[in-house]
């Protein structure tokens, strides 16, 4: 190759790499002018607090007296104090207590069962007693189950209405139902029969009649935690 063009290859290589580093700084000295760092309230001294919330309470008679719901948890706000200025960020959410005002409900009696196949149930499987929101409740399509909003998934049994309102959630006991809990969604004569006679009968929702043949109790402790809906 001849020796000027080298020459020439060279010195063109020698400004190619001299041009890339002054790029490279200059982009660099660029980007750190655009950095702009504000300093003049760094020595502003600020404080946060916490804002407690407060209990609110509601009297109910569908809850024994002694006996107590939260309805909504409390839950505590933010605020911060700046310059001697309090500024809110997050407000508190007070928490919503039900306290029970009706009678205390602590019977014993029978237990037993029954499926929606029984004699003289209802083909459909319906109950007596329509769901909080006044829809039907069928064992059949709906289960032996029903999801409240406090208790959750409990029991449907059958009681005498005049005792035992539609919506009674019930605590159950015995060698065979170990705190069972249940809710009065159904009523039956055999229930009405012993309530005139002084007695305290419940029938638990089973899924078939044939399920419930061995779930007769004599010695059964029954306790409202309810009354009604």
């Amino acid at each position: 190759m001849n020796l000027n063009l080298l020459e020439l290859i060279g010195k063109w290589m020698t400004f190619a790499a001299i041009s890339v580093t002054t790029f490279i700084n200059v982009s660099s000295k660029s980007i750190n002018t655009v950095v702009i760092n504000d300093v003049s309230s760094k020595n502003e001294a600020f404080t946060s607090e916490v804002v407690n919330y407060q209990t609110e309470y509601v009297y109910t008679a569908t809850l024994p007296v002694g006996t107590e719901n939260i309805l909504t948890k409390g839950v505590n706000g933010l605020s911060y104090i700046k310059n001697g200025e309090v500024t809110l960020i997050n407000s508190p959410t007070n928490e919503v207590v039900e306290v029970g005002t009706g009678k205390i409900g602590v019977y014993s009696g029978t237990v037993t069962g029954y499926g929606p196949d029984c004699y003289g149930c209802s083909s459909l499987g319906n109950v007596s007693c329509k769901t909080r929101d006044r829809k039907i409740f069928s064992l059949i399509s709906d289960g032996i189950y029903y999801t409240d909003e406090r208790f959750g998934k409990v029991r449907v049994i059958a009681a005498d209405h005049r005792e035992f309102p539609c919506g009674t959630v019930i605590e159950i006991t015995n060698a065979t139902f170990n705190k069972e809990y249940g809710i009065v969604m159904d009523t039956g004569s055999a229930m009405r029969n012993a309530y005139d006679n002084g007695e305290i009968l419940i029938d638990i929702a089973f899924e078939h009649e044939a399920d419930a043949k061995y779930s007769t109790n004599r010695n059964t402790s029954f306790v409202v935690k309810r009354w009604g809906w």
